[in-house]
């Protein structure tokens, strides 16, 4: 009995810290998301140094898709870190037609030209 009372009452409390104490509740959406070593960031739209980055890849992407793009337009991405930076970059490559394009980026001193290196690319 004294079991079953104590995992109500942590059940309870841990329900009551969340809604009242939203920086103490770990899986709180009112908390920024963290950028986790070995899981995918959170998505963030692409920037001009994202297009910058994916630009060397499009003659592969377009060898994977089988032929000339209409476009080739980064919309979002997602970080991972890894030992360096991997990213997953959605390509908007016709009007309604995405495509993820996955290249990775080691680890580099400061003032070092960093080159990506292609993974792939697949159909979203």
């Amino acid at each position: 009995m004294a079991i079953l009372f104590a995992l109500i009452f942590s059940a309870v409390l841990a329900t009551v810290t969340a809604e009242s104490e939203p920086h103490l509740n770990p899986v709180s959406s009112a908390r920024p998301q963290k950028f986790l070593a070995g899981g995918r960031g959170p998505e963030r739209p692409a920037d001009a140094e994202i297009q910058t980055k994916i630009e060397p890849f499009r003659s592969q992407v377009e060898e994977k898709v089988g032929g000339p793009l209409q476009e080739y337009t980064a919309i979002s991405y997602q970080p991972q870190a890894v030992s360096g930076t991997n990213y997953y970059v959605k390509v908007r490559v016709a009007p309604n037609k995405f495509v993820e394009v996955q290249f990775g980026e080691p680890l580099h001193k400061k003032g070092e030209k960093v080159t990506g290196r292609f993974h792939g690319a697949t159909a979203l």
